[in-house]
């Protein structure tokens, strides 16, 4: 799977390039889901072509997961019940190339500032633990389009490669990671403005 992800990455990229125009505007949103979590994300999104093969693009995410599940604590194993709530705003940066006349390849790169609060409350204790913090990421991903119709698009994506710097603002501790995620699964659609008063709806 690793080495298909990354074919993906490095290969792909040599296809022929799609045909958008300089000025084409898109909008959109995408429902994600990460497995390794139980994590539900909601994305809005716009962007911009500056040409005819690379678009500057901006979103805004809002995720959540609550679990239960059984864990060692310093004093024993307890039940406990978390809840983890997030809020990222992003950069984006997108290269597109074309498969087919419909079908679409595109290399997502993201900038991400991330907050994060997580509340664990353990039931038997009568506790409540409470922590917060904020990352930065950069993230590659791969991204797939149908467009079954010019304007409109439906894609899908099956994970990313990302850099993270991540600080506690409860303790102050920081740690950075590299991560390649096969985990998170998301599914988009997008309604792209075009500049061409001859093309057809």
């Amino acid at each position: 799977m690793k080495k298909l992800f990354l074919w993906i990455l490095l290969g792909i990229p040599f296809l022929v390039n799609a045909q958008f125009k300089k000025g084409n505007v898109y909008v959109g949103g995408i429902f994600s889901y990460q497995n390794t979590g139980g994590n539900v994300y909601l994305t809005p999104f716009a962007g911009y072509f500056v040409n005819p093969r690379l678009a500057l693009g901006t979103y805004v995410q809002m995720g959540y997961s609550r679990r239960e599940d059984d864990g060692q604590f310093s004093d024993g194993f307890h039940h406990y019940i978390s809840s983890d709530r997030d809020f990222s705003t992003a950069i984006t940066l997108e290269r597109y190339y074309a498969i087919s006349e419909k079908f679409f390849f595109v290399l997502h790169t993201e900038g991400v500032y991330s907050r994060e609060y997580l509340e664990q409350e353990i039931p038997d204790l009568d506790a409540t633990y409470y922590t917060n913090h904020y990352s930065i990421r950069i993230n590659v991903m791969p991204v797939f389009m149908y467009f079954p119709s010019r304007h409109w698009s439906i894609q899908g994506g099956l994970g990313y490669l990302g850099y993270a710097f991540t600080k506690s603002l409860s303790d102050g501790s920081d740690s950075h990671s590299v991560k390649l995620e096969f985990g998170k699964l998301s599914l988009g659609f997008a309604y792209y403005f075009r500049k061409d008063p001859s093309s057809k709806k």
